[in-house]
């Protein structure tokens, strides 16, 4: 249940986001201490659910409170990693602001959300040559994935090779193959300095490049999509060959 929630609340942040133009003001330092504060609260809440299951194995607790918190464990993970996620996003966008020579703003409404509005604490900084290393670590963080998906692909082959099912499985890691390599090509040229800037600078001429923390948000969602899809294959898999073996097709 939890890695089917998990992609929807990171897709719904990263659409909110890219609705502000790069002219606003994303976060301030409001938005950082409340989502960090939202963060430890879930943590802890997690912790606290964790310990309950725990003392239930035990022999500690009855039934009911272990099935309450199971539920609520599965419920404050999803909201662990989407918080701690979020408060990422902030966090690195702040970083970006105070790089390029931005006073980080306490409430960002005193500006009116306005970026050039901003005052400045260093002369305008941009960076037009070398290769940005947040999209290098893009590119590596979705290659290393598709590897996984690649591994999944080659034993669920192997354990099947004998049989004509195993172009199901091959099917299916290859949808999810081709997009982990997509994003991953399309980071590694986001990684251009000279034709690719960042979401704060003020330069029209480059086209804007996704931060780190939405590429391991949707990283987040593509592990997800993997986790699931694999267990849909695997579990397909085993269904139609046991299926056939009872009809006789199989030996």
């Amino acid at each position: 249940m939890e890695l089917k929630l998990i992609p929807i609340l990171l897709i719904y942040y990263i659409a909110k986001s890219w609705q502000k133009t790069s002219d606003c003001i994303a976060h301030d330092l409001l938005d950082q201490k409340r989502s960090l504060a939202i963060s430890v609260i879930c943590t802890a809440i997690y912790l606290f659910f964790a310990v309950v299951m725990t003392a239930w194995t035990s022999g500690v607790l009855d039934l009911d409170i272990a099935i309450y918190s199971v539920a609520g464990a599965h419920i404050f993970f999803v909201a662990c990693v989407v918080s701690w996620l979020i408060y990422l996003d902030i966090a690195l966008y702040l970083k970006r602001l105070k790089k390029h020579g931005y006073d980080v703003p306490a409430d960002k409404r005193q500006y009116h959300n306005a970026l050039l509005a901003l005052p400045r604490t260093l002369p305008m900084y941009q960076e037009t040559s070398g290769n940005s290393m947040e999209s290098i670590l893009a590119t590596a963080a979705f290659l290393l994935t598709s590897i996984g998906v690649v591994v999944s692909a080659v034993s669920l082959y192997i354990k099947y090779a004998a049989f004509d099912i195993k172009y199901f499985g091959l099917f299916g890691n290859t949808l999810l193959l081709s997009y982990g390599l997509i994003r991953a090509f399309m980071f590694w040229r986001q990684r251009l300095n000279s034709k690719y800037r960042d979401d704060v600078e003020m330069d029209k001429n480059r086209k804007q490049r996704k931060p780190f923390s939405k590429a391991l948000m949707e990283l987040s969602v593509y592990l997800c999509v993997i986790v699931m899809g694999t267990l849909v294959l695997y579990m397909g898999s085993e269904v139609i060959y046991h299926a056939r073996v009872n009809a006789g097709l199989y030996p």
